[in-house]
């Protein structure tokens, strides 16, 4: 017997920030999703409130990523910061 199960998708870039409204080229973007009994190509859509995540010097578990996304100092801010980056609501 088949079960239906809703799953959420973050894809997250190199940079640390998820694929939200500024990531580049999002009508390019193709989510494949390979599990036991196959595959399936899931749709990567956008709704108004999506966003590209709200990095934060506290990590969450279950709810931060768990990859930090670390800052390369500039004259500007001399000490490198870490950052871990988590999602909201949208």
């Amino acid at each position: 017997m088949a079960i239906a199960a809703q799953i959420t998708v973050y894809l997250q870039a190199l940079d640390g920030h998820f694929l939200g409204p500024h990531a580049y080229q999002t009508d390019s973007i193709r989510i494949k999703l390979h599990y036991s009994g196959g595959e399936v190509h899931l749709p990567y859509l956008l709704n108004q409130n999506s966003n590209d995540g709200t990095p934060s010097p506290d990590f969450f578990s279950g709810v931060s990523t768990f990859m930090p996304i670390v800052t390369i100092p500039t004259a500007n801010q001399p000490n490198t910061t870490v950052n871990f980056l988590s999602s909201d609501s949208n």
